[in-house]
């Protein structure tokens, strides 16, 4: 679970297990080729502000690489070896969002795609995630869920808010269509994280209760 402070790991549970520090807002985490990639967009404290921060850690939360990036970021996502970032992370509206490209084992930029899927865009691409195929982003914007293949072509948008995390379940939780699990915040005094489930039925996502 990333989060301002850092990112916190519990289990299928609800348990705690640990906690690390990161340079300040964890904005999009991804489990890929096991690693956990982060990305942290910097708002206040030592780093320059509107900067950013690829992070790699092992499956007990102990950092492996780190890579600065020269503006604000959010989602990240891990495909065939690359990691794909949110960059123009920025408050002011506007349309054309940029996908970075790194190398995953050595955060190495590798490039940029920039997507325009028809809304107007505040802040920038919240969380990304994939089926191994396909990428589903998720927007501040009218439509909030994108889907987008592999050349990132827009294939369709959908009516679901997934912008606080939406990632593809593991092989093992999946049924007979594709399954997502969305979290969301609750963003009152007593802070806490909820986390739902949903598949995707070829036209819409069904909430998934049993």
């Amino acid at each position: 679970l990333g989060h301002q402070h850092g990112i916190f790991k519990y289990g299928w549970d609800g348990k705690f297990i640990k906690h690390v520090e990161t340079p300040h807002h964890t904005g999009d985490i991804i489990w890929a080729d096991g690693r956990i990639y982060t990305s942290v967009d910097v708002l206040e404290g030592p780093r320059p502000l509107r900067s950013g921060v690829v992070q790699a850690y092992d499956e007990d939360l102990n950092l492996i690489a780190s890579k600065d990036i020269p503006q604000g970021v959010d989602g990240v996502c891990v495909r065939d070896g690359i990691v794909y970032l949110g960059m123009n992370n920025v408050p002011k509206l506007h349309r054309v969002n940029q996908i970075g490209k790194m190398d995953a084992k050595t955060l190495e930029f590798l490039g940029r795609v920039d997507i325009d899927y028809g809304h107007d865009t505040s802040w920038g691409t919240q969380d990304i995630t994939t089926d191994g195929e396909n990428f589903w982003v998720a927007f501040y914007s009218k439509k909030p869920l994108v889907v987008f293949d592999r050349d990132w072509k827009l294939l369709r948008t959908l009516d679901l808010d997934a912008s606080n995390g939406l990632d593809v379940l593991p092989k093992s939780m999946q049924g007979k269509r594709l399954r997502f699990a969305r979290g969301t915040n609750s963003w009152s005094s007593d802070p806490s994280y909820r986390i739902d489930f949903f598949e995707f039925d070829g036209e819409k996502m069904v909430e998934v209760k049993e």
